[in-house]
């Protein structure tokens, strides 16, 4: 890293689309242990309800809007989007 650049802070948060006909995003939290991070675009695995739901990553965030205590994404699918 040069001097004087900016370090961008890691995202904590993705907003995901989860393929059901839901017309809504869902923040997912990205786990401090996870080594690959999520990239725009890239597939992911989340808890949904009882099941595991495969969604797609639409925006990388520092924080939620979301009141409740959210769930981690469970595993990166794709390397690149």
């Amino acid at each position: 890293m040069k001097t004087g650049e900016m370090v961008q802070p890691r995202p904590q948060y993705v907003s995901v689309a989860v393929g059901l006909w839901l017309d809504q995003l869902f923040d997912y939290s990205i786990p401090s242990e996870m080594e690959v991070l999520p990239q725009v675009g890239v597939r992911v695995l989340v808890p949904f309800g009882p099941r595991k739901r495969t969604g797609y990553v639409l925006e990388l965030k520092e924080k939620t809007d979301y009141k409740g205590t959210t769930k981690s994404i469970l595993e990166v699918l794709d390397s690149r989007p």
